[in-house]
């Protein structure tokens, strides 16, 4: 059995055993509270360990290590996890599912993993939604390539070494990756997209931090406390300029995502959850005049132009690129409720 069988052998192995280590009153049905990835490495150890002849290492998910801010379920989780297994290492991830733990609740959770004797590093999962079949970031949109250029930038500035979580892919179909496929297979373009994505946006950040030629910018203003969000504070103002909007939508995606609601030629009103958008400046657009091709194109008018759609899900349906939604779908008629 190669050692690669070996590791991800174990992966699946302790997968269940942390779900199980976790105290029951942390637990959440899906998905797991704490979700520990243990990585054997079946190698000799480097420097001096806890075990002869391989390291341990486990790997904290972002939106764990954002519940970690909370002491009591740190120091809990802490205490039944090195109850059962002596760790040499562990990896803290800053981002997953477009969202990324703040500075201050990364800096507290090193540091205290830190007096514990471990080694802490760090970890980028590069997903915006996993419930909707670990949907990526497009790699084709300048957008959302500074997107990941910015992840890689804080993550360096928190830790020495990270890695990838093996979502760094993407099977996206949507106007911009077909555009910049052009007349290569698919295969071939996904494979040299993401070596350019992972050479331009991560290796060459990184180089760039350790030469001093990028230097990270820290967060600008005073920190807030973020209010609860109500179902109402989720619809769009489309009385607002495009990049507004763009970035309400954004800020809300995947969850609980921006919400607008279309009436059908029955009058029925019909619920929509819109993830991905653009601003699309235009003087001729006005607030809420809906504008759809029928096949590719959904726009919406705002203060100064146009949003256009690009992801979306209708109610009791799930998540589509609008291309695919409008395939099975007619908006003729419909109007902004």
């Amino acid at each position: 059995m190669t050692m690669i069988n070996v590791i991800k052998m174990i992966r699946l192995f302790v997968k269940g055993v942390f779900s199980f280590l976790v105290p029951p009153h942390h637990r959440a049905p899906v998905p797991p509270i704490i979700s520990f990835l243990l990585l054997l490495a079946v190698l000799p150890a480097v420097g001096k360990g806890k075990y002869q002849n391989f390291k341990v290492s486990t790997y904290i998910r972002a939106q764990d290590v954002a519940r970690m801010a909370d002491e009591r379920f740190l120091n809990e989780t802490w205490e039944t996890v090195s109850s059962q297994v002596d760790l040499d290492k562990i990896y803290l991830e800053t981002h997953r599912d477009a969202f990324t733990v703040d500075e201050k609740t990364m800096t507290k959770v090193k540091k205290f993993f830190l007096s514990k004797g471990l080694e802490v590093g760090g970890g980028i999962t590069y997903t915006r939604s996993e419930q909707t079949d670990f949907e990526t970031y497009s790699y084709a949109r300048p957008v959302e390539r500074q997107q990941v250029r910015e992840v890689a930038e804080y993550t360096a500035k928190l830790f020495d070494d990270f890695i990838l979580d093996d979502f760094f892919f993407i099977d996206l179909k949507n106007d911009d990756e077909i555009a910049a496929k052009g007349t290569k297979s698919w295969t071939e373009y996904r494979l040299r997209l993401m070596a350019d994505a992972g050479r331009e946006l991560v290796v060459k950040t990184l180089d760039g931090i350790e030469a001093g030629t990028l230097t990270p910018r820290p967060q600008e203003g005073t920190p807030t406390a973020a209010p609860k969000i109500f179902k109402d504070d989720c619809f769009i103002d489309f009385n607002r300029p495009a990049r507004q909007v763009v970035d309400f939508i954004r800020g809300l995606s995947p969850y609980p995502a921006a919400l607008l609601t279309l009436i059908n030629p029955q009058g029925e009103k019909v619920l929509f959850k819109i993830f991905d958008a653009i601003a699309v400046e235009d003087p001729s657009g006005s607030p809420k005049t809906l504008i759809c091709d029928e096949k590719k194109v959904l726009k919406i008018g705002v203060s100064d132009g146009f949003l256009q759609i690009i992801s979306l899900q209708m109610s009791g349906k799930r998540k589509n690129s609008v291309e695919d939604f409008l395939r099975g779908n007619k908006l003729t008629d419909w109007k902004l409720g």
